[in-house]
């Protein structure tokens, strides 16, 4: 998804260069001004083009493509003992575009969630499954302590998420929309597991 982005980008800048062409050219009649004529209106289709395809692309680089059959991404759960928190939570991703590194999260509290979205996109018999995850969150199952330390979470996606509120308003038809969480009440144990899409949910294996 973030492909659409680049490519938005992209043209934006190619219509500033249409622009920069378009200034240098004379007031002459004939071959010049026809083609003037041509690189404004390139330079107008490009730069609207390049907009919606940034704009479009800005929203939707958070998602990534998936086949139901294989994992989304590796995710570790590490008891630490600490003053400050209480487990480590690293996630690898296995789609496109994969991680590098994985990101780590000190948590707080002995249970952890993850949250995110499935858009499952249906066009002439075809289907493209897009998600993502949105926020980690971490708690306390033991009341005392959670009046203690408050659950504590961190945002993923990075940005509001304008189009999902965008498509669950106008319900479109073609879209299959449904918010998934994976939780999983951590041990005593380094625990490494997948993370796959199972009947539109997010489900966790362990390796």
């Amino acid at each position: 998804m973030q492909a659409i982005l680049i490519l938005g980008i992209l043209l934006v800048l190619l219509s500033f260069a249409l622009l920069k062409l378009l200034t240098r050219q004379n007031d002459a009649v004939g071959l010049v001004s026809k083609r003037a004529l041509w690189i404004g209106v390139s330079f107008v289709c490009v730069l609207f083009l390049g907009a919606i395809l940034t704009f479009v692309g800005y929203y939707i680089s958070p998602y990534r493509m998936f086949d139901e059959d294989k994992p989304l991404a590796v995710i570790e759960s590490t008891p630490v003992e600490a003053e400050i928190y209480d487990t480590v939570l690293s996630i690898k991703h296995l789609t496109f575009p994969r991680s590098f590194r994985p990101e780590k999260f000190l948590l707080v509290g002995n249970q952890w969630i993850i949250d995110g979205d499935i858009i499952k996109v249906g066009l002439n018999k075809k289907q493209i499954n897009l998600f993502r995850l949105s926020r980690v969150r971490s708690r306390f199952t033991n009341p005392v302590s959670e009046g203690q330390f408050p659950e504590l979470s961190y945002n993923l996606s990075g940005r509001p998420d304008k189009l999902l509120g965008f498509l669950n308003k106008h319900k479109f038809a073609f879209l299959d929309i449904r918010p998934a969480k994976a939780s999983y009440d951590s041990g005593d144990e380094k625990t490494e597991f997948y993370l796959y899409v199972t009947d539109g949910k997010f489900s966790l294996k362990k390796k």
